[in-house]
């Protein structure tokens, strides 16, 4: 053994019993210490393992070995740099990790970058800086404070996630068993959140899984979106498919294949939804709402409806420059403000509208109408017309309907005025 002032080289094995204390740097081919604390007041390098048995291992300085596996605790004031690490309780780094495999039974806190092929924490994670790692999974918390870059294949957290700072993100897939709270990113493949998901920042996905509610604070782009509670993004969506189980809320413009919700739809820019809209509430869209198939059990409002579909509404129908659709079906004792235009239109019972144009029109008894143009008109009994009918083939009328003008046949119907 040869001792400096500040350096201990032990050539061969350092091993001990009972608490001991390097006052310097520590250099040996190994470390083994069976229940006693290995304190080192300077840098610690191992060639081989670090063995310490129910006892803990605090270094000053940084530590560099082959394999390191502590049963209690680790507390390294600067870098780690090993193969593997083990520790039983809690790991506290306060520079860089560097190693293939980090496995922690508590706590694992490092101040530095992380790197490592495989991450396993059974308690709680808190980075600070940058994370790259094949795989990482967390039983408790993930924590990640500062500013830096996360990449990682896959993040696996049984409790909650939490980037509080600005990262670079860059993941393939990520599954959070309760809230997650991130600052956006890219997620090549699925994002799967049991409980609520909030990302400060743009989002792009794959596919996107919450059992709770999703707040997006920025854009959001994706393929598949399935959502428990409420899905709300600030600025605008392009998806394929949407859908949610309560209320969808978007601050920008919104454009998807298929959007399923169960709640109510609102929009503050325009809605493009280039196959079916099922919606179990209203719909609110302050721009044009374009779609294929149209259901909405409650109501529609929209400066501008163009469906190339069935538009079948359970409550109103409320725009500005008018609706047009192949199909247009409205549910008993439902509301149109605006001008329709479709191939064929029918009215349940006890229906409001105002100007119609079509194929066939149909209104069922009770209706009130504005003008009717249209090919086949069919009136139920005590409706009532406030304006002109103008028909192209035929009508039918009921008994008791109330016209302000005697039908007339015409060989050119008029088109909705869109000036």
């Amino acid at each position: 053994m040869e001792e400096g002032s500040s350096r201990l080289i032990v050539h061969g094995m350092f091993k001990s019993s009972s608490d001991v204390r390097v006052n310097g740097s520590l250099h040996a081919e190994r470390l083994e210490s069976i229940g006693g604390d290995v304190t080192v007041k300077g840098d610690l390098e191992i060639e081989g393992e670090i063995e310490v048995e129910k006892a803990s291992l605090n270094v000053s300085g940084s530590l560099k070995a082959e394999n390191v596996a502590v049963d209690e605790h680790l507390k390294v004031d600067l870098n780690v740099t090993c193969n593997s690490l083990s520790v039983g309780k809690s790991a506290e780094i306060g520079g860089k990790l560097s190693s293939t495999y980090v496995n922690v039974g508590g706590i694992l806190d490092v101040k530095g970058a992380v790197e490592a092929e495989n991450i396993n924490v059974g308690g709680i994670l808190r980075g600070g800086s940058d994370l790259t790692s094949s795989k990482v999974t967390v039983g408790g918390k993930l924590i990640l404070t500062g500013s830096g870059t996360l990449k990682a294949e896959r993040i696996i957290v049984g409790g909650t996630l939490e980037i509080d700072g600005e990262y670079d993100v860059g993941v393939e897939s990520l599954a959070v068993g309760g809230t997650a709270k991130i600052c956006g990113g890219i997620f090549s493949s699925s994002i799967s959140i049991g409980g609520l998901l909030t990302s400060n920042g743009d989002i792009k996905f794959e596919d996107l899984n919450v059992g709770g509610r999703v707040e997006i604070f920025g854009n959001c782009e994706g393929r598949t979106v399935n959502v428990g509670g409420t899905f709300k993004v600030s600025d605008s969506t392009f998806l394929h498919d949407l859908n949610v189980g309560g209320g969808v809320w978007i601050g920008g413009g919104c454009e998807v294949e298929n959007m399923d919700v169960g709640g109510r739809v609102m929009i503050d820019k325009s809605l493009k939804v280039n196959g079916m809209l099922n919606v179990g509430g209203n719909v609110k869209v302050k721009g044009v709402l374009t779609c294929g198939d149209l259901d909405v059990g409650g109501g529609m409002e929209a400066s501008e409806l163009i469906s190339s579909g069935t538009v079948e509404i359970g409550g109103y129908i409320y725009t500005e420059k008018g609706a047009w659709a192949e199909k247009v079906i409205i549910r008993r004792r439902g509301r149109v403000k605006g001008s329709l235009s479709a191939k064929y239109i029918f009215a349940e019972r006890d229906s409001r509208l105002e100007d119609l144009y079509g194929g066939t029109i149909i209104l069922e008894d009770w209706c009130e109408a504005g003008n009717i143009y249209g090919e086949h008109v069919k009136l139920g009994r005590h409706c009532k017309i406030n304006g002109r009918i103008l028909y192209k083939y035929e009508v039918d009328l009921s008994s008791h309907v109330e016209l302000t003008y005697k039908p007339e046949k015409v060989d050119r119907l008029p088109q909705i005025d869109i000036t």
